[in-house]
């Protein structure tokens, strides 16, 4: 089973809300894991993460922050980050990882980058929802293609 590891900043809003969605949208077959790269350990989903995934059939009140770590990124196939700047901080720590790092527009053959909706509105949460599962949507259709390819 493919595993990917979607990284964010603090792992209260974005990355925890993408690996949701891709658990999600791939019916569980593609097993998906969150991180922060200033994550506090323990931190709770922000409650309009945890809101906004609820209206979309999620339930993230178990979900704990957790700081990125080599081993994390190791055990993982795939290293998502929502920006650009995020990938280069990962790949600054971890040089290593530079075969599997990118960002979730760049995985999921889009441009753009993940907007971070903390300290936003319920309805800026919504948002980065929708962007995430357009986004998310699209990562599993290439990794579905990848796993078709002889």
């Amino acid at each position: 089973m493919t595993r990917v590891l979607f990284v964010c900043t603090g792992n209260t809003c974005r990355s925890p809300m993408a690996a949701g969605l891709l658990r999600q949208l791939s019916a569980g077959r593609i097993d998906a894991v969150s991180a922060g790269l200033a994550a506090v350990s323990g931190a709770r989903a922000s409650p309009e993460a945890a809101q906004v995934m609820a209206e979309r059939g999620m339930d993230l009140t178990a979900h704990r922050a957790r700081p990125f770590s080599r081993e994390l990124a190791e055990a993982a196939d795939l290293v998502i980050t929502m920006t650009a700047a995020q990938k280069d901080l990962v790949l600054a720590w971890e040089p290593g990882l530079r075969g599997k790092v990118r960002t979730l527009a760049e995985a999921a053959g889009r441009g753009g980058e993940v907007s971070d909706p903390y300290g936003g509105d319920l309805e800026a949460y919504r948002r980065c929802a929708a962007e995430l599962a357009r986004a998310v949507g699209g990562l599993v259709r290439r990794l579905g293609e990848e796993e078709e390819r002889p």
